[in-house]
């Protein structure tokens, strides 16, 4: 008992004492904005039951952040830190039920810092999947629990978590749906789930998701935008093997850096691998089976729904608790204590390197030769057109980077981007008005945004041309530049934007 306690706690420190090192980084390498940092300053603008292709927990949750530590990039940060802190807890607690062993894990936990598409990506981005994988791990210890209790608020909060988890991204219906098939296999499990208390977590699911619901049978086609990311296309032959191809290869980007490690610092349990029998734990039956109906449900909507691009980090929810299984199928009798020593020091430092690697990309991006959203000066331009005379007003942008970091500097305007007009509580006349695109950008910008245009009478394409420009963050040498209009004088609208929707 103290060694576990020892254990968790030191883990705990651990984690503390790391991302309070990542938020004190993020926050003095850069006053800009990450694409993801620039989508939830643009969302705060209302709170509402839906804003884009993603479920809005997380913008909820971030708007309730704002309104205690200020419209700042450090309620941004401090959030996402916090969950990530919330994640990598949540799943050594899962860890810890499912394999009856701290040390193990411990380590199972610690593997994650050596996947480069769980951990790097997850620190530099990917506030709703940072969200989705804490909830996924949550749920995961809430059915490993349902076997051994029949708490009645054991059964109230998964119906809760399932409820969140369906309002932080739309896959996780999927991830909850291989979990209880896999589940209704197993005896012990199945008696939980097909119980009256189920009715509870049922109830409880219905609640939390149906104001969301409401607000998607209103606005599916918003929902819907984020569909093009699958390349789904009409052809009904060929192409899905495509789609199935990539799918294996991201399973072998997420999972073969990690198998490699574990032979390299396991190698002699492999000679006596477990095998799964009928006989074996529940649980290690659980996550075999759950691997198997994730891949067979995976393969399923590639040919359904003819998907031909798949990215490693949309398997995150069903492969982040590969390092779980691992550690249940090897003989752990072999994992003597200095293979288990070197294996938390490679993956430790793993995790150090990460931490210094991604702020370094920003310092040395000029030598690089490649940028990064945090070298844009947004500030420094932001400050050249507060300048010119524009205090507050409309601002449109051509995109969600721009509009984030802009709304940071302009908090009093409403910003709106193409893609967003009708998300924002438009006003029928404002004082000023701000048109801001990068140069290349002219023709398609100008294009997207006619319903401004026409609606408030703007006549941009009459209007001067004007830019700014700054230094890139940490260089000397490159220039960043920012095309505007601005119009000083009051404008109001003559039409409804209504009319331009979809």
């Amino acid at each position: 008992m103290f060694l576990t306690k020892k254990i968790s706690r030191n883990f705990a420190i651990f984690l503390l004492i790391y991302l309070l090192l990542n938020l004190g980084l993020r926050l003095m390498v850069s006053d800009s904005l990450e694409n993801d940092e620039a989508e939830q300053i643009l969302f705060s603008q209302q709170l509402s039951l839906g804003y884009n292709s993603q479920p809005p927990l997380y913008n909820w949750i971030q708007l309730a952040f704002f309104k205690m530590f200020g419209f700042n990039i450090f309620a941004l940060a401090f959030l996402k830190n916090l969950l990530i802190y919330g994640l990598y807890f949540s799943f050594y607690k899962f860890a810890q039920k499912a394999l009856n062993d701290d040390r193990y894990a411990l380590l199972s936990a610690a593997s994650l810092f050596l996947v480069y598409q769980f951990h790097w990506l997850i620190l530099k981005g990917l506030s709703h999947t940072i969200l989705l994988l804490f909830i996924a791990s949550l749920t995961l210890y809430l059915v490993l629990r349902l076997k051994d209790t029949q708490s009645l608020l054991l059964y109230f909060t998964l119906g809760l978590v399932l409820g969140l988890g369906f309002l932080t991204k739309y896959n996780y219906l999927l991830f909850v749906l291989a979990l209880f098939l896999s589940a209704l296999t197993i005896k012990d499990f199945r008696k939980k789930l097909i119980s009256r208390p189920i009715f509870i977590s049922g109830f409880v699911f219905l609640m939390v998701i149906s104001p969301h619901c409401f607000w998607l049978i209103k606005n599916h086609e918003i929902a819907c935008l984020g569909l093009s990311r699958f390349e789904i296309v009409s052809t009904a032959y060929r192409i899905p093997l495509t789609g199935i191809y990539l799918l294996f290869r991201s399973i072998a980007q997420f999972l073969l850096p990690l198998i490699v490690v574990y032979c390299l610092c396991f190698y002699p349990a492999f000679k006596q691998t477990a095998r799964l029998t009928k006989n074996d734990p529940d649980e290690k039956l659980l996550l075999e089976r759950f691997f198997l109906i994730s891949l067979g449900l995976s393969i399923l909507m590639i040919i359904i729904f003819r998907i031909s691009f798949v990215e490693p980090r949309w398997l995150s929810p069903f492969l982040f608790v590969f390092p779980v299984y691992f550690f249940m199928r090897i003989n752990t009798a072999n994992l003597f204590r200095l293979r288990f020593k070197f294996f938390l020091i490679v993956a430790l430092t793993a995790a150090v390197l990460t931490l210094i690697i991604i702020p370094g990309r920003i310092f040395f991006a000029e030598k690089r030769g490649k940028f990064n959203r945090l070298n844009y000066p947004l500030r420094d331009i932001s400050l050249l057109i507060k300048s010119e005379g524009f205090k507050k007003g409309l601002i449109i942008t051509q995109n969600y980077a721009i509009a984030g970091d802009l709304k940071l500097y302009f908090k009093d305007s409403v910003v709106v981007t193409p893609d967003n007009l009708f998300q924002s509580e438009i006003s029928e006349e404002f004082p000023q008005v701000l048109l801001a695109w990068e140069p290349d950008r002219k023709k398609i910008f100008f294009y997207e945004v006619r319903p401004f245009d026409s609606a408030y009478n703007l006549e941009i394409n009459q209007k001067p041309i004007f830019f700014k420009e700054a230094f890139y963050k940490y260089s000397k040498r490159q220039f960043y530049r920012i095309n505007y209009i601005l119009i000083k004088q009051p404008i109001k609208k003559v039409h409804s934007l209504e009319g331009f929707k979809g």
